[in-house]
């Protein structure tokens, strides 16, 4: 916590204890103006008629101010703009109104505060802001039983340069796009971040992709909001593949999240000059940063320079993916690629090999990546091989199927592990079918799970539909359709949503509807698509058109590989509703 923020702590702290005296007192309106009657969702006053009776106001205030009756502040509903070089400021000043002589100025006698105290604090009486960013905010001031607020917005306004290249910006780049657009020829095409997109707020990374026209090599990215006017100024001199690209600077996208963040879509803009005076602008984008941040890491599987299981942590100061296992001469003698972790972050368990191999390895600590509790070292022991697992809610055990096996009767087979060794339970549920893709839910009360239609390998099962089992007691009920297994169609790998009440899935539309082709078969499909479903028989799937939709250089094609959906184990705040 920076000096700012403790400061503002410490003035909500003296307010609160100011209006916490004797009586129960009534929340004001939010308008700024008439102290005795309100809702208090924006908060604008509070009279001294508590739910609890009449209170002797002049018991609980100073003695200047008996006889008060209501306050009001001015100046109300104020929008300030903010700069890098120069911080907001704003005199503020209450008034009392008495019961027995004329208002008066009383801001000596209040407290004020804001209610971000990230986004600045109060001298006196007299607000100043941060000047690393803007939003909006409350300012309230307090006395006794009575209290009044009014919002503040903090537009943040600045022009940034991008990096040095041969062919230097001109002097104030800015004058230069002053004027109104000119000339269509010079339009530039912006091609990402995809309309439409949300970013967490503590990504810190963020690439904007065009393809520029008419030979224009100066540009202006801009990024427009209520709160919001931040534009870059840059050359684009050696494109790439006939684009240009430019990855802002971890202090620019954290000046457009903590601005904007919760407060609906920014405006992304790129114009385009000829330094002769014509102008062109790209279509406008939509880009919008999530109310709050993403906690914890993604692990994923990378087959890109040598096969790993590669990290990455949302927030970190230095946001790069970290290799976490990979093969070596040291510890594994062959790669390592689907991988389960527990709910709580700390565990995991890998599957070594690949198919027709799955030779467990396990990690009771994720923080010691270096010291694992198991690694299995042949396949002599069949009780030690997986495909896939899932983690139950405490960590205490995993659920995992094996069906690279001839033998029917063990690949039908779903077996628990013991959560802190990895070792194989003596439990296990035997199923009219082979399953794969295991997911248990948060809530500990259902296991999912694809229903293989055609063997070949627990990796790449064929024709697939999707399965419910739910808890009855200390054990799992019989199994549950909520897919039934369709020619041409491959439905796979289910993933439930942090509260449990629906899962996200990949379905595959088979080519020529041949139901064994190798793009439909539960891997890496060339026309999988994302879907969610509610864990009921018979229930509807619901194809999530904005995720799975074809970005500007995909030229309308959907079939995307769009397969293996994860939630985030944190559902967060959005608005009204709530992101997962």
């Amino acid at each position: 916590m920076n000096m700012r923020q403790l400061l503002g702590c410490a003035l909500l702290a003296m307010a609160l204890m100011t209006w916490g005296c004797e009586g129960t007192v009534t929340q004001g309106n939010g308008s700024g103006g008439d102290t005795s009657q309100g809702d208090g969702l924006n908060g604008d006053g509070v009279n001294a008629d508590g739910l609890s009776g009449d209170v002797d106001n002049d018991l609980t205030l100073p003695p200047s101010l008996v006889g008060l009756t209501a306050i009001r502040i001015e100046p109300q509903d104020k929008t300030l703009i903010v700069t890098p070089q120069a911080p907001a400021t704003q005199q503020y000043t209450v008034y009392g109104t008495f019961d027995d002589k004329p208002e008066a100025d009383i801001t000596s006698e209040v407290v004020l505060h804001v209610q971000e105290p990230s986004l600045g604090l109060f001298i006196g009486a007299k607000f100043q802001s941060v000047t690393t960013h803007g939003g909006e905010t409350m300012v309230h001031a307090g006395v006794g039983p009575f209290s009044v607020s009014t919002p503040l917005h903090l537009k943040f306004v600045s022009n940034a340069l991008g990096p040095e290249t041969s062919n230097p910006l001109p002097t104030a780049p800015w004058t230069v796009f002053a004027g109104a657009d000119t000339s269509p020829g010079l339009a530039p095409q912006l091609v990402y971040p995809n309309d439409g997109v949300m970013l967490p707020p503590n990504v810190a990374q963020l690439e904007v992709h065009w393809r520029p026209s008419g030979g224009a090599d100066l540009f202006e990215l801009g990024f427009h909001h209520a709160a919001l006017d931040l534009n870059i100024y840059i050359r684009c001199t050696e494109p790439t593949s006939g684009g240009c690209v430019h990855k802002l600077e971890p202090d620019t996208y954290r000046q457009l999240a903590e601005t904007t963040d919760g407060l609906g879509p920014v405006q992304l803009t790129i114009r385009a000059s000829d330094e002769a005076g014509g102008l062109g602008s790209s279509a406008t984008f939509d880009v919008e940063f999530a109310q709050e941040a993403v906690e914890g890491g993604v692990y994923y599987w990378t087959t890109s320079d040598g096969t790993a299981i590669m990290r990455f942590d949302f927030g970190d100061a230095e946001p790069n993916p970290e290799v976490f296992v990979t093969a070596n001469d040291d510890r594994l003698d062959t790669c390592v690629g689907c991988h389960a972790l527990s709910r709580d972050g700390k565990k995991m368990v890998m599957s070594k090999g690949g198919q027709n191999d799955g030779r467990i390895v396990f990690l009771s600590d994720v923080t010691r990546p270096e010291n694992f509790d198991l690694n299995v070292p042949n396949q002599d022991d069949q009780d030690l091989l997986i495909q896939f697992a899932a983690w139950n809610p405490d960590g205490t055990r995993f659920a995992a199927i094996y069906g690279d096996v001839d033998n029917e009767s063990q690949r039908n087979r779903v077996h628990f592990h013991d959560g802190n060794t990895g070792l194989r339970l003596n439990e296990s549920i035997d199923l009219p079918f082979e399953p794969s893709h295991i997911e248990w839910s948060p809530d500990g009360k259902m296991l999912a799970m694809s229903r293989v239609g055609t063997h070949q390998t627990s990796q790449r099962p064929f024709n697939c539909g999707l399965e419910v089992m739910r808890k009855q007691g200390n054990s799992f009920g019989a199994p549950e359709t909520v897919i039934p297994i369709q020619p041409g169609v491959n439905h796979f790998n289910p993933n439930f949503a942090p509260d449990s009440s629906f899962m996200v899935f990949s379905r595959s539309v088979c080519p020529n509807g041949d139901d064994e082709n190798d793009e439909c078969d539960g891997d890496s499909d060339l026309y999988a698509q994302t879907y969610a479903v509610q864990p009921q028989p018979g229930a509807t799937p619901v194809f999530l058109a904005r995720g799975g939709g074809p970005g500007v250089e995909d030229q309308g094609n959907k079939n995307l590989s769009d397969t293996f959906p994860r939630f985030s184990p944190f559902a967060k705040r959005q608005g009204a509703g709530r992101l997962v």
